[in-house]
Protein backbone atom coordinates (compact mmCIF):
# COMPACT_ATOMS: atom_id res chain seq x y z
CA UNK A 1 0.00 0.00 0.00
CA UNK A 2 1.42 3.38 -0.96
CA UNK A 3 0.68 6.23 1.38
CA UNK A 4 2.07 9.52 0.02
CA UNK A 5 1.78 12.52 2.27
CA UNK A 6 2.29 16.18 1.52
CA UNK A 7 2.16 19.60 3.09
CA UNK A 8 2.39 18.44 6.68
CA UNK A 9 3.80 20.81 9.25
CA UNK A 10 6.64 20.08 11.60
CA UNK A 11 7.76 21.73 14.80
CA UNK A 12 11.34 20.90 15.60
CA UNK A 13 13.58 21.74 18.51
CA UNK A 14 17.22 22.37 17.86
CA UNK A 15 19.84 21.15 20.25
CA UNK A 16 22.81 22.95 21.70
CA UNK A 17 24.44 25.20 19.13
CA UNK A 18 28.16 25.52 18.51
CA UNK A 19 29.74 28.85 19.33
CA UNK A 20 31.23 31.21 16.76
CA UNK A 21 34.49 30.12 15.18
CA UNK A 22 35.99 33.60 14.98
CA UNK A 23 35.34 36.59 17.18
CA UNK A 24 37.39 39.67 17.87
CA UNK A 25 36.50 39.48 21.55
CA UNK A 26 38.69 37.17 23.62
CA UNK A 27 37.00 33.97 24.76
CA UNK A 28 35.07 34.34 27.96
CA UNK A 29 32.11 32.93 29.81
CA UNK A 30 29.17 32.58 27.43
CA UNK A 31 25.55 31.90 28.20
CA UNK A 32 23.09 30.73 25.57
CA UNK A 33 19.50 29.60 25.28
CA UNK A 34 19.56 25.89 24.33
CA UNK A 35 15.80 25.29 24.13
CA UNK A 36 14.70 26.66 20.75
CA UNK A 37 11.81 25.35 18.66
CA UNK A 38 11.37 26.21 14.99
CA UNK A 39 8.32 25.74 12.77
CA UNK A 40 8.77 24.53 9.20
CA UNK A 41 6.93 22.59 6.49
CA UNK A 42 7.56 18.82 6.28
CA UNK A 43 7.08 16.75 3.13
CA UNK A 44 7.01 12.97 3.19
CA UNK A 45 6.16 9.79 1.28
CA UNK A 46 5.55 6.34 2.73
CA UNK A 47 4.93 2.80 1.58
CA UNK A 48 3.38 0.10 3.75
CA UNK A 49 2.45 -3.57 3.68
CA UNK A 50 -0.65 -5.08 5.29
CA UNK A 51 0.04 -8.18 7.40
CA UNK A 52 -3.55 -8.21 8.67
CA UNK A 53 -5.63 -5.13 9.44
CA UNK A 54 -2.31 -3.77 10.77
CA UNK A 55 0.68 -2.85 8.64
CA UNK A 56 4.42 -2.17 8.51
CA UNK A 57 5.40 1.24 7.15
CA UNK A 58 8.61 2.84 5.83
CA UNK A 59 8.70 6.62 5.38
CA UNK A 60 11.10 9.29 4.06
CA UNK A 61 10.56 12.92 5.05
CA UNK A 62 12.35 16.21 4.57
CA UNK A 63 11.68 19.72 5.87
CA UNK A 64 12.29 23.21 4.62
CA UNK A 65 15.04 25.27 6.21
CA UNK A 66 13.98 26.76 9.55
CA UNK A 67 15.88 29.19 11.75
CA UNK A 68 16.39 29.97 15.42
CA UNK A 69 17.96 32.94 17.19
CA UNK A 70 20.13 32.93 20.26
CA UNK A 71 22.03 35.49 22.32
CA UNK A 72 25.44 34.91 23.83
CA UNK A 73 27.64 37.01 26.09
CA UNK A 74 31.37 37.57 26.00
CA UNK A 75 33.63 39.21 28.52
CA UNK A 76 36.54 41.51 27.75
CA UNK A 77 39.57 41.47 30.11
CA UNK A 78 39.59 44.47 32.40
CA UNK A 79 35.87 45.21 31.95
CA UNK A 80 33.10 44.06 34.26
CA UNK A 81 30.05 43.78 31.98
CA UNK A 82 29.25 40.98 29.60
CA UNK A 83 28.73 42.07 26.00
CA UNK A 84 25.82 40.40 24.15
CA UNK A 85 25.81 39.38 20.54
CA UNK A 86 23.15 37.60 18.47
CA UNK A 87 23.46 34.58 16.18
CA UNK A 88 21.02 32.89 13.81
CA UNK A 89 21.09 29.15 13.10
CA UNK A 90 19.54 27.65 9.95
CA UNK A 91 18.44 24.01 10.16
CA UNK A 92 17.05 21.44 7.73
CA UNK A 93 15.88 17.96 8.80
CA UNK A 94 15.71 14.69 6.86
CA UNK A 95 14.18 11.55 8.39
CA UNK A 96 13.91 7.88 7.48
CA UNK A 97 11.59 5.83 9.70
CA UNK A 98 10.28 2.28 9.95
CA UNK A 99 7.55 1.03 12.25
CA UNK A 100 4.20 -0.63 12.83
CA UNK A 101 0.75 0.92 12.42
CA UNK A 102 -2.14 -0.55 14.41
CA UNK A 103 -5.56 0.26 12.94
CA UNK A 104 -8.97 0.12 14.58
CA UNK A 105 -12.36 -0.23 12.91
CA UNK A 106 -11.94 -2.96 10.29
CA UNK A 107 -13.98 -2.44 7.10
CA UNK A 108 -15.21 0.97 8.19
CA UNK A 109 -14.92 4.33 6.44
CA UNK A 110 -13.04 5.85 9.39
CA UNK A 111 -9.93 4.11 10.76
CA UNK A 112 -8.25 5.53 13.88
CA UNK A 113 -4.66 4.30 14.27
CA UNK A 114 -1.58 4.47 16.46
CA UNK A 115 2.00 3.94 15.29
CA UNK A 116 5.41 3.27 16.75
CA UNK A 117 8.91 2.53 15.49
CA UNK A 118 12.36 3.99 14.97
CA UNK A 119 13.57 7.01 13.04
CA UNK A 120 16.97 8.18 11.81
CA UNK A 121 17.53 11.94 11.67
CA UNK A 122 20.00 13.90 9.56
CA UNK A 123 20.03 17.55 10.63
CA UNK A 124 21.96 20.05 8.52
CA UNK A 125 22.98 23.23 10.31
CA UNK A 126 24.71 26.48 9.42
CA UNK A 127 25.23 29.59 11.53
CA UNK A 128 25.19 33.28 10.65
CA UNK A 129 26.48 35.96 13.01
CA UNK A 130 26.05 39.54 11.75
CA UNK A 131 28.73 42.14 12.42
CA UNK A 132 28.02 43.86 15.74
CA UNK A 133 29.58 46.64 17.82
CA UNK A 134 29.44 47.60 21.49
CA UNK A 135 31.02 50.53 23.33
CA UNK A 136 33.04 49.28 26.26
CA UNK A 137 31.64 51.88 28.66
CA UNK A 138 28.29 52.33 26.91
CA UNK A 139 29.28 55.83 25.71
CA UNK A 140 30.31 56.81 22.21
CA UNK A 141 33.94 57.77 21.79
CA UNK A 142 35.09 54.94 24.08
CA UNK A 143 36.87 51.77 22.87
CA UNK A 144 34.64 49.50 20.81
CA UNK A 145 34.09 45.74 21.08
CA UNK A 146 33.54 44.29 17.63
CA UNK A 147 32.07 40.91 16.65
CA UNK A 148 32.95 39.97 13.09
CA UNK A 149 30.39 38.74 10.58
CA UNK A 150 30.55 34.95 10.37
CA UNK A 151 28.93 32.44 8.01
CA UNK A 152 29.89 28.95 9.09
CA UNK A 153 30.27 25.95 6.84
CA UNK A 154 27.26 23.58 7.05
CA UNK A 155 27.58 20.69 9.47
CA UNK A 156 25.43 17.56 9.82
CA UNK A 157 24.29 15.71 12.93
CA UNK A 158 22.93 12.16 12.87
CA UNK A 159 20.56 10.63 15.45
CA UNK A 160 18.51 7.47 15.90
CA UNK A 161 15.53 7.44 18.26
CA UNK A 162 12.05 6.04 18.80
CA UNK A 163 8.99 7.58 17.21
CA UNK A 164 5.28 7.39 18.05
CA UNK A 165 2.13 8.80 16.52
CA UNK A 166 -1.64 8.65 16.18
CA UNK A 167 -4.24 9.74 13.69
CA UNK A 168 -7.22 8.79 11.58
CA UNK A 169 -7.75 7.64 7.98
CA UNK A 170 -11.01 8.73 6.32
CA UNK A 171 -11.87 6.70 3.22
CA UNK A 172 -13.37 8.52 0.24
CA UNK A 173 -13.69 5.28 -1.77
CA UNK A 174 -12.85 1.61 -1.08
CA UNK A 175 -9.18 2.35 -1.89
CA UNK A 176 -8.53 6.09 -1.53
CA UNK A 177 -8.29 7.83 1.84
CA UNK A 178 -7.36 11.09 3.55
CA UNK A 179 -4.87 10.77 6.41
CA UNK A 180 -4.68 13.15 9.39
CA UNK A 181 -2.50 12.73 12.46
CA UNK A 182 0.58 13.64 14.43
CA UNK A 183 3.91 11.91 14.99
CA UNK A 184 6.77 12.81 17.29
CA UNK A 185 10.27 11.76 18.26
CA UNK A 186 12.48 12.69 21.18
CA UNK A 187 16.26 12.37 21.21
CA UNK A 188 18.96 14.39 22.88
CA UNK A 189 19.54 17.14 22.06
CA UNK A 190 16.63 17.42 19.61
CA UNK A 191 12.96 16.54 19.27
CA UNK A 192 10.31 16.77 16.54
CA UNK A 193 6.53 17.05 16.47
CA UNK A 194 4.87 16.77 13.05
CA UNK A 195 1.23 17.32 12.12
CA UNK A 196 0.27 15.24 9.09
CA UNK A 197 -2.28 15.77 6.33
CA UNK A 198 -2.31 13.99 2.99
CA UNK A 199 -3.81 11.40 0.67
CA UNK A 200 -3.13 7.69 0.21
CA UNK A 201 -4.22 4.72 -1.88
CA UNK A 202 -4.61 1.04 -0.97
CA UNK A 203 -3.72 -1.46 -3.69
Amino acid sequence: MARPRANSQSIQRSGSLPGPRRCSTPPGDATQDRDHWYFEGRYSAAIAHYWSENLTEVEYATSGEGSTYRQEFRTVPGNAPNYPYSAESFLRLEQVSAGMVWQFGTNRWVHPYVSGGFVGDRERRRIHIPEQYHYVSGRSGEPVVRVREIDSEPTCEYRITATAGAGVKVYMSPNAFFNMGAVGSNSRPAATLSFLAGFGVDF
